[in-house]
């Protein structure tokens, strides 16, 4: 990362990556093309695609896409365990249902990352448990809750409470021994 191009947070190590990182390749549209460089010299084409003003690559031989062409780095995908960076690719099925050309455009943007939320609601990554224990410590209702603010671009909080997304953070917290100690 360039001196000078990160955000400040009392996180320290735990500033939003998404956002630091990105700084450095000019979000989406940079990370593509890092990728179709990177992924030329070994014979792996990858086209740049325009949605919702974002430029996710597509990965043309496996015909998988990326939700945001930033969501390798997505501070949603550090987990612990980690999970296989695989999972991040998604079918021309769900391009073309969040994408497709009768998706209203307010739809579109909604999701643009769609995939490192959906995958978050799994796996639970340290940026999420770190928001949970904050809107602990700040009493927040669900509804208000800076865990919701996340999802609640794809989710409402009765279809989060549904998944017992607040119980599984808590439990996730209670095995590393609470808020302190999760990385």
């Amino acid at each position: 990362m360039r001196p000078g191009r990160s955000i400040a947070s009392s996180k320290g190590d735990r500033a939003i990556w998404h956002a630091s990182s990105s700084a450095t390749t000019r979000c989406s549209t940079g990370t593509t093309g890092f990728l179709r460089a990177l992924l030329r010299t070994v014979n792996i084409p990858v086209k740049l695609v325009t949605n919702a003003g974002h430029a996710p690559p597509w990965f043309m031989a496996d015909a998988r896409f990326l939700s945001h062409g930033d969501d390798p780095y997505n501070a949603l995908t550090r987990c612990t365990p980690p999970y296989p960076a695989g999972l991040l690719l998604i079918d021309q099925v769900k391009v073309d249902a969040w994408f497709g050309a009768n998706v209203p455009a307010e739809d579109k943007d909604d999701c643009i990352g769609r995939r490192t939320r959906e995958l978050a609601l799994v796996h639970l990554p340290s940026y999420i448990l770190h928001k949970h224990c904050e809107d602990i410590a700040a009493n927040r209702g669900q509804a208000e809750s800076e865990v919701f603010e996340v999802f609640s671009r794809n989710y409402t909080v009765a279809q989060l409470d549904a998944r017992d997304l607040w119980g599984k953070m808590d439990d996730k917290i209670a095995s590393f021994g609470g808020c302190a100690n999760v990385p």
